[in-house]
């Protein structure tokens, strides 16, 4: 009986000392395992942090992105500014067709004195743009416009010359500073006279240099809109889808840039013209030419009725020079069309349809007439006109069938 207690004492002994070692083995291996999960945990944490090198690369290919994707950007926002210019052309060109509606005829260039205005000398200055108002949802603008006491240049003493209403503007312009400004450079005028009303659409007017002052002139078959002169659709005779009504002009920004006027007759045929005084390349006038920029002739004075501030015409390219024998209302310019638009200008046609008109349309020979000041065709002539594609959409009844 003792010996069988004393063999069971040792097996306890055994099997006890046995779980303890067991126990010690496991607690060591227990704190093996940590130690490596310690370590394999700071080795993640040492891989997934960013190297100098590697922070540069992401940095260049961001720049990379942006680089690409910033013109994208730009482009997207130009084509929904020149959709913007296009409904406004387009709501301009409807306005015609209901004043058409309701009076029977298309508006004249120019027209009138304001009523409370007492200096006959100035009479038809208002121009176009204001007989549209009430059909452009500013019938009390209109109101004011010809029951103000001052003329149409006079900003600084009525206030309905200052600020033209937003279909007159181009959203794609982008030196619209607030009204009145100066341009830079000028010296002699002041702020609010004769800058105010910042305007950016015009109104067709011949294929040919042309006055302010020509009210009603003996058969001037080459015009549909003129001073004085209520026409029809029915005058049009080679198709309102033939003929343009309204197009765009920008704003000078500094001397001789786009939308400056240069002092200097334009009898001489285009091409003369513009291989002078015209740098194509950055569409700037040359250091000789001398411009008018000391008031911006073009984007200005919404309200007048002057020619540099109403109306286009088409015998020298869209985006090309501006000429005019002197500021004076009874000397002749000639006036092309202008925008932002990259590649071209938009048009509002006769018919209501609005089209976009390339820089290089075709505008016929351009060093076919005015060489001697007498090659022009005489602004009654019912002749084709010889400024192509261009020039015979602006021409009301030569007999054109031609179409942008």
């Amino acid at each position: 009986m003792l010996n069988f207690m004393t063999s069971a004492s040792a097996i306890v002994s055994v099997v006890t000392e046995n779980n303890d070692l067991g126990n010690s083995r496991g607690g060591d291996e227990l704190i093996a395992g940590d130690d490596y999960r310690r370590t394999a945990d700071s080795h993640r944490r040492l891989l997934s942090a960013f190297t100098l090198v590697e922070l540069l690369v992401v940095i260049a290919i961001i720049g990379v992105l942006i680089a690409l994707l910033l013109p994208a950007v730009q482009a997207a926002r130009e084509a929904a500014r020149r959709m913007q210019c296009t409904n406004k052309v387009k709501q301009i060109t409807l306005a015609l067709h209901n004043y058409h509606d309701v009076q029977g005829a298309l508006p004249c260039l120019a027209w009138g004195t304001p009523k409370n205005y007492t200096n006959t000398a100035n009479r038809d200055r208002i121009n176009i743009r204001v007989t549209l108002c009430p059909f452009l949802e500013n019938t009390p603008l209109y109101e004011l416009c010809i029951n103000s006491a001052f003329g149409p240049w006079d900003a600084n003493n009525d206030s309905c010359w200052e600020k033209s209403p937003d279909v007159f503007r181009c959203p794609s312009e982008a030196n619209w500073a607030d009204d009145p400004i100066n341009i830079a450079g000028s010296s002699s005028v002041t702020a609010g006279t004769k800058t105010a009303g910042k305007v950016n659409y015009y109104f067709a007017n011949a294929d040919r240099p042309q006055t302010s002052s020509n009210i009603v002139p003996a058969d001037n078959a080459r015009c549909v809109f003129m001073a004085g002169a209520w026409r029809d659709f029915a005058y049009i005779t080679d198709g309102t889808s033939n003929t343009m009504g309204v197009s765009e002009a920008i704003r000078p920004i500094a001397a001789n840039t786009l939308g400056s006027v240069a002092m200097i007759a334009p009898w001489t045929n285009p091409l003369v013209l513009v291989n002078t005084y015209w740098d194509r390349a950055n569409k700037r006038f040359i250091g000789s030419a001398n411009t008018a920029h000391t008031y911006p002739l073009r984007g200005s004075r919404w309200a007048d009725r002057q020619i540099f501030y109403t109306a286009f015409s088409a015998a020298i390219p869209p985006n090309g020079p501006s000429f005019s024998q002197d500021l004076n209302l009874t000397n002749y310019s000639i006036l092309p069309p202008s925008s932002y638009h990259s590649g071209g200008i938009i048009v509002g046609m006769l018919d209501g349809s609005v089209k976009f008109v390339s820089d290089t349309i075709n505008c016929g020979n351009q060093a076919a007439y005015g060489a001697t000041g007498t090659g022009w065709q005489a602004i009654g002539s019912l002749a084709e006109s010889e400024f192509g594609v261009w020039g015979a959409s602006i021409t009301p009844q030569q007999g054109e069938s031609t179409s942008l």
